[in-house]
């Protein structure tokens, strides 16, 4: 794993939420969608605020006990499926410096929690329904107008 690099979330083809502390993706490209929870919700959020990866390691060692050898391996497999899923993909460099554990507020507790290595849950079930959405035929001026056909 490189400690070095940044990551960002795939917009505008990547959309994503948080709802009852899971987190779900939806590939607009793909009309796949996908699921992370625990951990993973943590990862996610952390790239989303720009996080470089060793911010994140050094993150998920401090909440967890785990080796750094365990999340290290556990980070390292996560972003290689995110990226590719092209869910994020990779930056040069931090756009910004802001302070991450204020930005996402995470409780701070004395005891670390166990560690749970991060699933990213993928679900092809409704691609072809996703797809099928009328806002693939719009450009960024919305509907009615659609895109020229080439």
């Amino acid at each position: 794993m490189k400690t070095s690099d940044y990551y960002r979330v795939n917009q505008p083809s990547v959309i994503s939420d948080m709802i009852d502390g899971e987190v779900i993706i939806i590939n607009m490209d793909s009309g796949t969608y996908f699921s992370l929870l625990s951990t993973g919700v943590e990862i996610w959020q952390l790239i989303q605020v720009g996080a470089a990866v060793d911010q994140i390691h050094t993150i998920l060692a401090s909440r967890y006990s785990a080796g750094p050898d365990e999340i290290s391996s556990a980070l390292a497999d996560l972003l290689n499926k995110l990226e590719s899923e092209h869910l994020i993909a990779p930056l040069e460099e931090k756009k910004g410096d802001a302070d991450i554990q204020a930005v996402l507020n995470f409780p701070t507790t004395s005891e670390k929690q166990p560690f749970a290595q991060p699933v990213l849950e993928k679900y092809t079930d409704m691609a072809e329904l996703l797809l099928l959405d009328p806002i693939h035929d719009v450009n960024e001026t919305g509907w009615p107008k659609t895109k020229p056909i080439n």
